[in-house]
């Protein structure tokens, strides 16, 4: 008796169990029963058995079969779905990417699933003393520092 997994608890309970050996008649025994009970009395329903087995075994494989066509059918439609997203996400980026193109001033602040913020520079830029307006300069905070400690 084999086993796909060889921590069974069912085959490890089967080889615990112990060995038993045949008598020493056993073979004249089954030899003088099969000679006295002469031809089997019944072939056709052997070979209905064996039909209807190979049959039961025929149809399972079917069956499997079929869930195994319908579980390839719901990952084919998932990943059409993927796809799909995939596409219009990417239509998206190149849509964000033409207006940060088009828009240099406009800053994104940030947001949520409502709601987003954006800043445009653009008023900012247009007034006389825009030319005096210098960045700030960004530093890159000390690691070894905990926020809110100073």
């Amino acid at each position: 008796m084999t086993s796909s997994a060889p921590n069974d608890p069912l085959e490890r309970a089967l080889r615990a169990l112990p060995r038993e050996g045949a008598s020493t008649d056993f073979t004249d025994r089954v030899l003088r029963g099969l000679a006295t009970r002469g031809p089997a009395r019944r072939p056709a329903l052997r070979w209905s058995l064996a039909a209807a087995a190979t049959a039961l075994v025929l149809l399972a494989g079917l069956l499997g079969l079929s869930q195994r066509q319908r579980e390839q059918g719901a990952l084919a439609t998932r990943a059409q779905q993927l796809r799909e997203e995939h596409r219009q996400l990417q239509d998206e980026l190149t849509a964000l990417r033409q207006v940060v193109d088009e828009n240099p001033s406009v800053i994104y602040l940030g947001g949520n699933e409502s709601v987003d913020l954006v800043f445009d520079l653009a008023p900012v830029a247009s007034r006389p003393e825009a030319g005096r307006a210098r960045p700030a300069v960004f530093r890159e905070p000390d690691p070894r520092r905990r926020p809110g400690k100073e």
